[in-house]
């Protein structure tokens, strides 16, 4: 996996933002697999995505008050503290770096896998942590042309 844009200082910035969005759920109570599927479904978190946050003004609290009113579940899990800071986190490093939007994300690495390997790779560093997420959840993508060429020689007719 190629990693789109590095983690610069506007990466750690976005970064930094969405973690303490996540934090003030963690704070307020707020069930956590709610709060990351309503944010990472959001038109806030894509205003993250399209780096546009920066022209907006939109401040954290800003953020997170819109998306507390948009959740209906008032009872569920609440990850820790600490869970919930990294999976804020690294889902912002992940569309930063790899360029994908957060809809993508949340679509194709749930939480509850971020929470599985929170212990195992939240201090390490967050390119590898990163390139692991990929290998274990996506994998190589491949184009439509590798794929077909791929089937064709696997199937022998290449």
């Amino acid at each position: 996996m190629k990693f789109s844009r590095d983690n610069d200082e506007r990466c750690y910035a976005l970064c930094k933002m969405q973690a303490s969005i996540f934090d003030h759920a963690y704070k307020d109570f707020v069930p956590s697999y709610y709060f990351i599927k309503v944010y990472m479904n959001s038109i806030e978190a894509s205003k993250l995505d399209d780096l546009s946050v920066f022209l907006t003004g939109m401040s954290q609290e800003s953020i997170y008050a819109s998306i507390k009113s948009k959740i209906k579940k008032k009872s569920g899990t609440l990850y820790s503290a600490e869970e919930i800071h990294w999976i804020g986190y690294i889902y912002r490093c992940a569309s930063y770096m790899w360029d994908k939007e957060s809809k993508w994300l949340f679509k194709h690495i749930a939480p509850s896998y971020l929470r599985g390997v929170y212990y195992p790779y939240h201090s390490l560093d967050v390119k590898k942590a990163l390139q692991l997420i990929w290998d274990d959840r996506i994998g190589e993508e491949e184009t439509g042309h590798e794929r077909i060429m791929r089937i064709l020689r696997e199937s022998k007719f290449l």
